[in-house]
């Protein structure tokens, strides 16, 4: 069986503040993409 390809943002942090609706959901849509994100 062979390996997935990487995701486009694999390698990239992310560090996330946001308290409302905006900041999580696109935290959320990077990490789909593959990002590290880290929620403070």
């Amino acid at each position: 069986m062979p390996t997935p390809p990487p995701k486009p943002l694999a390698g990239l942090k992310v560090l996330e503040l946001g308290a409302l609706i905006a900041g999580p959901f696109c935290a959320k849509v990077l990490a789909e993409f593959g990002a590290e994100v880290v929620k403070l």
